[in-house]
């Protein structure tokens, strides 16, 4: 089973980026549509592109992202739906953005197109 990657950054909020391997991810979103279908949580789903560097070949990825500001709520949702997906989130209760995406494995050597 491909790993986990949880990370905090703090800016003017604390963020929690989660990478998941694909067949997670999928079956997140999958329960996070459900759970909202329901009006159980809110989430958005959003494209990015999967560098900060300039590299046109790189193709845009989508993210999810849940505001705990939204609704309080939402957390002990989004803390069922994870530990459903086997994805710990148990110490993450004072972030203010949960943000999920796909961990995929990069090739850093190749040149980056300026």
């Amino acid at each position: 089973m491909s790993e986990i990657d949880i990370s905090t950054r703090v800016c003017s909020h604390t963020v929690a980026d989660i990478a998941l391997p694909l067949n997670i991810y999928n079956n997140l979103k999958r329960d996070m549509i459900s759970y909202y279908q329901k009006n159980q949580i809110s989430f958005d789903l959003i494209e990015f592109k999967n560098s900060k560097y300039v590299n046109d070949e790189l193709p845009s990825r989508e993210k999810i992202i849940v505001n705990m500001q939204v609704d309080e709520d939402d957390y002990e949702a989004l803390l069922t739906i994870c530990n459903k997906n086997q994805i710990n989130i148990n110490k993450l209760y004072d972030v203010t953005f949960f943000e999920f995406s796909v961990l995929e494995e990069y090739n850093y050597a190749s040149p980056v197109a300026s």
